[in-house]
């Protein structure tokens, strides 16, 4: 039991660090993707700043200025027409609403992604390679920022139109609003780039003198990007695994409880407890593994019932012809002359012979209660095999002082031949008829019916018939009506339980009515072509009339 839910915790285990990988190639294409748009959002300033210097210049001074600023930060930044290249339409739409995009351009041989921007009102898009603009990200903005400062007459157009192409905050302040210690001081008049970083290392804050004046330019902070830490994803994948474990083990343990039960309910049958039931209460695997588990110790329990009661039953039959036998014995003994030895022993030969029948309807009995056979099914002729029937009874028939009728089916032969073992419908017959000699009074009559689905044989008599009430227990072994077990009725209570076998072979049922002659009305119906995917073999030579 044990290795089963370590085996299933094993497998949940293993799904897990699944799980877990999956996670984390999940995590690191989301930093990745969210790195591309940060850099993307941080490029767009300093690409759109580029575009709108150049908006102002003709071609020819455009290229100019673009290959100086090509030498100062190595861009490889690029004009092209908008009809050059084409967008997908979500980048178009995006170039059009002002923002910038990410692309890979064919005619540059790298692998590096650029930036591209398209102007208002512009006939051109202006490109740069990313990785390139992000490297020398402040420096670059500061170069662009005191270009565009000494084209405007004041600092509040200047901020206004820098604020229209850049992320961060921009500001103009003065050096005694400035908390610079000795050396950013000395830095900062020297006109060198300067960094102050607000609360968080990754809160940086870009100080530089404004050329042409002694103002100071602040830009930022800019806020350095974080990634998903996967420390974090770690907690929250180990979280997930003891949760799913517990709900695995909330969810596991009962159905370990269930097969607990059910295995303490096998051992109290194997020790002879018989009586024990599996508890079924859920409809589930297990409530159906429980189910036909009780189902089996019932069955076994009804074997073993009948195993003892055929105990019981044989040894009383037996008891009487042995007693007969033993009884014959001691009068040989004292026989005077040998015509009464003569009688003794013809009698004692009666009783051999009546042990040699019981022996064997016990032997057949218990043959097909362990198992049942796989019965040849074969297209016969029913009323052929009553024939023979009526033929092998007719001397008992006439010692018992009966008239046996036989009503055949009118259909043609080729609408009559059902499907069947005719061996065993020989027996069937053979037990209803014989049945039906031993309890009528003067008449038996037997006939066979088809009504194109299923067919039967009926066996009637005029004797005093079976009440209602114990038509239904005459199928139980060694069943009798007379509880005395008066020798003087025939047979052992076993033919009419080996009938009941038989018709269940048929996929058909045996019972018995009321008759029209007054007595019992013993039938069986089964179908006329068995559920069985075996081809019915030809029509049976011996059934044939």
């Amino acid at each position: 039991m044990t290795r089963i839910f370590l085996k299933f915790y094993g497998y949940l285990l293993l799904a897990f660090l699944g799980m877990a990988l999956v996670s984390y190639l999940v995590v690191q294409s989301v930093n990745q993707h969210r790195g591309e748009l940060y850099h993307q959002k941080l490029g767009q300033g300093v690409v759109s700043l580029i575009a709108r210097n150049m908006y102002s210049l003709d071609e020819v001074e455009r290229a100019r200025w673009l290959d100086e600023l090509n030498r100062r930060f190595n861009l490889s930044a690029t004009i092209f027409s908008e009809h050059s290249f084409s967008f997908s339409r979500r980048d178009s739409e995006r170039l059009d609403g002002g923002l910038s995009i990410t692309t890979h351009l064919p005619e540059k041989k790298t692998d590096n992604p650029f930036i591209v921007f398209k102007p208002a009102n512009a006939p051109y898009l202006v490109a740069a390679d990313l990785s390139k603009t992000i490297a020398d990200i402040e420096y670059l903005s500061v170069y662009l920022l005191q270009h565009l400062s000494m084209q405007q007459s004041d600092h509040q157009t200047f901020l206004h139109l820098a604020r229209l192409n850049f992320n961060f905050p921009l500001a103009v302040t003065s050096l005694e609003d400035l908390a610079f210690n000795r050396r950013q001081l000395a830095s900062a008049k020297a006109g060198e780039l300067v960094y102050l970083f607000e609360k968080k290392l990754d809160h940086v804050v870009l100080v530089s003198r404004l050329l042409d004046s002694e103002d100071y330019l602040l830009i930022g902070p800019i806020k350095g990007f974080v990634a998903y830490p996967l420390s974090l994803v770690s907690v929250v994948l180990v979280f997930e695994v003891g949760l799913l474990a517990l709900v695995a083990y909330m969810l596991g343990r009962p159905i370990e409880r269930r097969l607990i039960d059910l295995a303490s309910t096998a051992r109290a049958i194997k020790k002879g407890n018989l009586d024990v039931r599996a508890n079924v209460d859920h409809v589930d695997a297990i409530g159906l593994v429980a189910t036909a588990f009780n189902a089996m110790a019932e069955h076994i329990q009804i074997l073993l019932d009948m195993q003892n009661e055929m105990i019981r039953a044989v040894s009383h039959e037996l008891r009487t012809p042995v007693a007969r036998l033993r009884f014959g014995i001691q009068m040989i003994e004292d026989a005077e002359s040998a015509g009464v030895r003569e009688q003794l022993l013809q009698g004692m030969d009666g009783d051999i012979d009546e042990l040699d029948t019981l022996i064997d309807e016990i032997l057949t009995y218990a043959r097909l209660e362990q198992s049942a056979p796989e019965p040849e099914f074969a297209l016969i002729d029913v009323d052929g095999i009553m024939v023979r029937v009526l033929s092998e009874m007719t001397a008992a028939a006439v010692k018992a002082n009966v008239e046996m009728e036989h009503i055949p089916e009118s259909l043609p032969l080729s609408h009559r031949l059902v499907e069947g073992e005719a061996r065993y419908l020989h027996r069937v017959l053979q037990n209803f008829v014989g049945n039906a000699i031993r309890y009528a009074e003067s008449s038996v009559r037997m006939s066979f019916l088809v009504d194109g689905v299923h067919c039967k044989i009926v066996v009637e008599d005029d004797g005093p018939g079976i009440p209602e009430g114990e038509r239904a227990a005459v199928f139980a072994p060694f069943a009798r009506l007379d509880t005395s077990r008066n020798r003087s009725s025939g047979g052992y209570g076993l033919g009419l339980s080996i009938v009941k076998r038989i018709a269940g072979w048929h996929y058909g049922t045996v019972s018995i009515s009321q008759s029209d002659l007054g007595g019992a009305a013993f039938v069986m119906e089964w179908p006329v072509r068995q559920p069985s995917p075996k081809p019915p073999s030809s029509i049976h030579e011996s059934t044939m009339v």
